[in-house]
């Protein structure tokens, strides 16, 4: 194009760096001739891409061109030995078509590899009707391309390249068809690329391209549309001759590219619209004056598709204007723009031309007559200052339409205004209802919707000033995004732990800028979420062993025994399901569920006689079951006793106080007597209570009574003494001192002990009679000798203590003299007697 300079702006290929695809082409910057640097490879490079900067002065247009890489067949053949000669016999009666020989050549292209040919030189165009349903096909030859190719070459393969979305290929038979609404006014030419490989695609093969130009025929789809926005608030005097124009509209289809010819009617008698457009005064207004007269303008195209807007004329009175003030501000028709929720002093000041003499003689008020806006607004009457009673809201009210009529004796000039108000930022958010109910389920992990919160109000009208955001006071629960009202939770919930949980969901001004001077700048739901229940627990009974004790004789068929209790934190619609798991035992046999004696009700758990019991005791386990198959079990022991195997005891305490402790009274039996304690019944009485037990051992055997409450009695532990202090237990009866053995043992001592004593006397009675004979002996032997000298060997000194013991040789004994008293002699060493 002249005037306009070219670039390559970028060169792309794919596999290849930008880089080195810019060294293979270029293009002449004045004539825009395109021009190969190198020879390109067509079995490596299939498109190149080629972004182009066109300019003329200061005005740029880029350009976006494709170019496919084809392979051209340019080799040409050859034979393979030229210069050898060859000869081909052949016989006389050959017919035409007889091979004669075979000339081997090189460069041949096999017959089995021929290139794809598209038809139409590979340039297709057709059109198609805007408003064509999907799945039509284009008006094309199809097959699009053929293969001279005998064998699987010849098999073609077709795609779309640069698809827009509107159109679809087969790419076996080339047939395309529509898959996406066409417009004509938002694009008039499709343009496709088609490429056709051989091969169906695999190596080796050829690939060919073709474009198809489709256009779209324009359908009248559309309506006229009129423009105009202020029909409702026109005006003319009644004084307006025929052809006045009172405004011109604008009416537009963009059908047939805009230029379609569009008829319009203003549908009323005094007025009508003209070739232009134009509405004009089409008859007199007189006696119109003060009468705001409506109709319809219609826009018809020539499909007959038509647009309506409605507009009304206002006719004011004909003004004498030698006679009027003349208006300089603010002018006719004038819109003025104030702020909601302020206080204005002043709104406007109406001025008029002043001429000399003239301007005090000028007053000013409100027409009365139009409308009921002025009832909001108060003018000066010497000095036209127009003020508001009280602040505008722009939520009550945008637009008010007011007339000014300023004065000279009678002849007014009437001005007519508009006061628009600018809506703010006053109004907050506020949610139509004070609580929600919401529901989650139990036992659920990761994040996951709770549910829709009712939507926050605003009142304001410009979409900045209504953005809404959530929050809630705790962190367990949260909006995804702040301004969606969907609350979600990422926490896990046990409703046995809590069933209900409370939030305040609190909405606020996204921009923070919300002032309301009347309401809170914020407003609050109380969200109550139920934790839906999930059977997750297992029943549990009231007690692990359940123990019982009836009287022989006393429980017949029917009779109740003892009911069983179990809770579930689970809601069991259907209730518990009770049942006996296993025999019945007694002491002498073990019974089935057909013929045990005893049986349970299954939703009270209620156990009752089948008939009389007669065995001393009965054990068995009962198990319990929710909805979802969890169960609990617990054992029951009912003993069968008489009258003589129970007693008595006798509590001085109230009666709610024992029935209260009644299983801590029947443990600290059970430790004083180291038996099993089991307690039958409790009585009141008017001053003490009487509990009637019964004892057993380890083995599950009756204990006798008086045993029991001997073992009771005599006890010294800690548990009895509590049973007497805290509970008051009397003595069942005085406790039988058992005889002690102590006097026994201590005579037995004292006898053995005489009886050593006798013993030992007289060993040592017979002991000095041995010594005394011996000194007897002695004695003689001494008389034989004369003298006889106790002491040591060596020299003798006599001891004049003792004499000479003189030998009697009679016959007849007789005691040795007494030795005279002892005389103390100075120098006389004393020598011990040793025997």
């Amino acid at each position: 194009m002249p005037g306009y300079t070219y670039e390559i702006i970028r060169a792309s290929a794919q596999g290849f760096p930008d880089s080195e695809v810019a060294t293979w082409i270029s293009i002449d910057a004045k004539s825009g001739r395109i021009h190969t640097l190198k020879k390109v490879d067509p079995s490596r490079v299939k498109q190149i891409k080629l972004h182009i900067s066109m300019r003329k002065g200061k005005r740029e247009v880029p350009v976006e061109l494709i170019i496919n890489v084809m392979d051209t067949d340019d080799v040409t053949p050859i034979y393979s030995n030229p210069t050898v000669p060859r000869k081909f016999v052949t016989s006389e009666s050959a017919t035409v078509g007889t091979t004669v020989g075979e000339v081997p050549v090189e460069g041949v292209i096999s017959t089995d590899d021929m290139k794809p040919i598209f038809k139409n030189s590979s340039n297709f165009a057709v059109s198609i009707l805007e408003n064509s349903v999907l799945g039509t096909v284009l008006d094309l030859p199809y097959p699009l391309a053929t293969d001279r190719d005998s064998s699987k070459f010849a098999s073609l393969k077709y795609s779309m390249a640069g698809d827009e979305g509107f159109f679809k290929i087969d790419e076996s038979n080339s047939t395309i068809r529509l898959v996406a609404p066409l417009d004509y006014e938002t694009q008039r030419v499709h343009s496709l690329s088609i490429k056709c490989v051989d091969n169906q695609g695999q190596d080796p093969h050829h690939e060919v391209f073709a474009s198809i130009t489709v256009t779209v025929i324009d359908v009248n789809d559309n309506a006229p549309v009129i423009h105009n926005t202020d029909l409702t608030h026109l005006s003319i005097e009644e004084d307006a001759q025929p052809g006045q124009v009172i405004t011109v509209l604008v009416v537009s289809d963009s059908d047939e590219g805009g230029v379609q010819k569009t008829s319009i009617d203003a549908n009323s008698t005094l007025f009508h619209v003209d070739q232009d457009k134009k509405l004009v005064v089409q008859s007199p207004l007189k006696g119109h004056a003060g009468q705001r007269i409506c109709s319809t303008v219609t826009a018809r195209d020539p499909g007959g598709l038509t647009a309506t807007s409605p507009y009304c004329v206002t006719v004011y009175p004909a003004k004498n204007t030698h006679h009027n003030p003349l208006v300089v501000s603010p002018k006719q028709n004038s819109i003025h723009y104030f702020d909601e929720n302020i206080v204005y002093e002043e709104l406007l000041r109406v001025k008029v031309l002043e001429e000399e003499g003239e301007r005090d003689n000028v007053k000013f008020r409100l027409d009365e007559m139009f409308k009921k806006d002025w009832q909001m607004f108060t003018i000066g009457e010497t000095n036209g200052s127009l003020r508001a009673k009280q602040p505008f809201d722009f939520e009550k009210k945008t637009v008010y339409e007011i007339k000014i009529l300023a004065c000279r004796v009678d002849n007014c000039t009437s001005t007519h205004l508009f006061i628009s108000v600018n809506d703010r930022n006053d109004n907050c958010p506020m949610f139509p209802k004070q609580d929600v109910r919401l529901t989650v389920l139990e036992n659920e992990k990761g994040k996951r919707q709770v549910g829709r919160i009712p939507a926050a109000l605003d009142s304001d009208f410009h979409s900045d000033n209504t953005k809404v955001c959530y929050t809630t006071d705790t962190p367990i629960f949260f909006f995804a995004d702040p301004t969606l009202p969907v609350l979600f939770t990422n926490s896990s919930f046990d409703r046995e732990h809590k069933k209900q949980h409370q939030i305040t969901i609190t909405a606020y001004d996204c921009h923070l800028s919300c002032r309301d001077p009347h309401k809170p700048i914020n407003g609050t739901i109380v969200a109550l979420i139920d934790v839906l229940d999930v059977n997750d627990n297992f029943p549990k009974f009231s007690e692990k062993i359940y123990t019982t004790t009836v009287v022989q004789g006393h429980v017949t068929s029917g009779s109740h025994i003892l009911t069983v209790q179990a809770t579930d934190a689970d809601e069991e619609l259907e209730g518990l399901k009770y049942s006996i798991r296993g025999f019945v035992r007694s002491p002498s046999q073990s019974f089935t569920a057909s013929e045990s004696p005893i049986q349970i009700d299954k939703s009270t758990g209620e156990i009752t006689a089948n008939e009389l019991l007669k065995d001393s005791s009965y054990s068995f386990t009962v198990v319990v079951t929710d909805g979802a198959g969890h169960e609990d079990t617990a054992s029951v022991m009912i003993s069968v006793v008489t009258y003589a195997q129970q007693t008595e005891l006798v509590f001085d305490a109230p009666f709610e106080l024992i029935i209260k402790n009644e299983k801590k009274i029947a443990d600290n039996l059970s430790n004083a007597t180291g038996l099993q304690t089991i307690v039958d019944k409790c009585r009141q009485n008017s001053n003490f209570t009487l509990m009637l037990v019964h004892f057993m051992d380890r083995d599950g055997q009756f204990v006798n009574v008086d045993r029991a409450v001997n073992l009771l009695m005599t006890s010294s532990a800690e548990s009895r003494r509590e049973l007497r202090s805290v509970y008051g237990l009397r003595e069942a009866f005085p406790p039988v001192p058992i005889p002690s053995r102590v006097p026994q043992y201590i005579l037995i001592a004292v006898l053995l002990f005489l009886a050593i004593s006798i013993f030992s006397m007289c060993i040592w009675c017979r002991q000095r009679n041995n010594y005394e004979r011996k000194l007897r002996h002695i004695s003689a032997q001494a008389s034989t000798i004369n003298t006889v000298t106790l002491g040591r060997g060596g020299k003798n000194i006599g001891n004049p203590a003792y004499g000479e013991i003189p030998i009697v040789t009679s016959r007849h004994h007789h005691p040795p003299p007494a030795p005279p008293p002892p005389t103390t002699t100075s120098g006389v060493n004393l020598q011990s007697t040793e025997l």
